[in-house]
């Protein structure tokens, strides 16, 4: 009860991707290769089909204008928001470190594109 099963998902994914990088035997890292194909057509259907089946139509619909403000302009300003503080930080000096304003607004989209959903999950469990 004290610590989320979010948390402690993505703390075993972290220690087994550490051991297995650890792992210096080919045939282990053949066994656990990703096949993207495997993910998208066997693994991700289920995972949507479940969400869409679950979806309260009327509470999705009734607030389809906040859902998509805050999924467009929230993201939007995420990810400019933390570009510009990258750029910033790589400007300033206090690392050597080279990088240029795309690349650092590119950073901030791939930052700035978690799920959600699953810190609300986590937040709510502790109110």
């Amino acid at each position: 009860e004290a610590v989320h099963e979010t948390v402690i998902s993505i703390f075993a994914g972290m220690t087994v991707g550490i051991l297995l990088l650890i792992a210096s035997d080919d045939s282990v890292r053949k066994l656990i290769s990703f096949d993207h194909q495997i993910f998208f057509n066997l693994l991700l259907p289920p995972i949507i089909l479940g969400a869409g089946y679950e979806l309260h139509q009327a509470n999705f619909f009734r607030y389809i204008g906040p859902i998509v403000t805050f999924a467009f302009a929230g993201t939007f300003l995420s990810a400019m928001t933390i570009g510009i503080v990258l750029w910033f930080y790589a400007v300033s000096g206090i690392e050597s470190i080279s990088l240029d304003f795309v690349d650092a607004i590119s950073v901030g989209a791939t930052l700035s594109a978690t799920d959600p959903v699953t810190i609300l999950a986590i937040f709510n469990t502790y109110k």
